[in-house]
């Protein structure tokens, strides 16, 4: 047996172990990226509830949102479950779904209403869930004026399985007034429910629409029992605006300079044919036996 059947027959057991090599590696399962889910409960100014679960994976220590996956919502009143929708999450890896004020949820023995959300998982990420439990918060808003002086009223009551309204206490309350791309803070420190209620002056000067018309926002936020609530009331207790119409710059250069222009557009090109008539007519003229 010479030397080159010798390396011939060293490369042809090397090919073979080495695709048995790859094709070990491609039978093995990929180890699936594990995600987290997290849900949150808010109950908006419509006395509509929404639900928001936001679905992340770990990148390099970083939470990254995972974009159009399904995710499923219910309510789990008394152990079983009540299937209530399915959404898909956005970029920003959360997904959206919004109850109307006469939905039929019930409460525990205890008074809590129980949500949870779940991602099944793909062929990527693995599976999740999470759930929350909130109580029922009767949360008011009320504007009034006395003479010169402008009063923000905040009324908070839980619920009971009853239906009695019982008066809350030491609760923060957060007052906004809404902007065209945010809120604005009306005081730096929010405003603190004693006995169910509390009262503060609203002394600030902000722009509103023509009528002076500006959203003002109470909110409970991140409660670890009522979630997050907000009211929203609108009153004229800003500064009317009034927008400036836009400034027509051609119209203005057409009133000083258009007739101008126009007479020389339309004319100079005019004089142009004619001036080239004439001279083609007297150059055939000069050249005709």
């Amino acid at each position: 047996m010479n030397i080159s059947t010798i390396f011939s027959a060293a490369f042809l057991l090397l090919l073979v172990f080495a695709g048995r090599c790859f094709a070990t590696a491609d039978s093995i399962p990929k180890e699936k990226q594990k995600s987290f889910l997290k849900l949150e409960y808010f109950n908006l100014s419509d006395y509509s509830i929404e639900l928001v679960a936001t679905l992340n994976i770990k990148v390099k220590n970083r939470l990254t949102p995972v974009e159009n996956v399904i995710v499923h919502f219910g309510s789990l009143p008394t152990g079983s479950e009540k299937k209530l929708g399915t959404a898909y999450t956005s970029e920003k890896g959360k997904a959206v779904l919004n109850l109307p004020e006469d939905d039929q949820l019930q409460k525990d023995t205890s008074g809590y209403y129980h949500f949870a959300v779940m991602f099944e998982g793909d062929n990527s990420y693995s599976g999740s869930s999470a759930e929350i439990a909130v109580k029922d918060i009767d949360f008011d808003l009320n504007l009034t004026r006395a003479d010169t002086v402008r009063i923000i009223s905040i009324t908070a009551s839980e619920i009971n399985n009853a239906g009695a309204k019982i008066p809350m206490e030491e609760i923060d309350v957060y007052v906004y007034v809404k902007r065209l791309f945010g809120l604005l803070k009306v005081s730096e420190d929010p405003v603190m429910i004693e006995n169910g209620e509390s009262n503060i002056e609203f002394t600030i000067q902000v722009p509103g629409d023509t009528l002076g018309n500006i959203g003002i926002v109470a909110r409970i936020e991140d409660h670890e029992l009522f979630g997050n609530v907000e009211r929203m009331k609108v009153i004229n207790w800003g500064v009317p605006t009034f927008p400036e119409p836009p400034v027509v710059f051609r119209a203005q250069w057409f009133q000083s300079y258009g007739i101008f222009w126009l007479a020389t557009i339309i004319i100079l090109p005019l004089a142009y044919l004619i001036y080239r008539h004439y001279s083609l007519n007297n150059k055939s003229t000069k050249t005709t036996p």
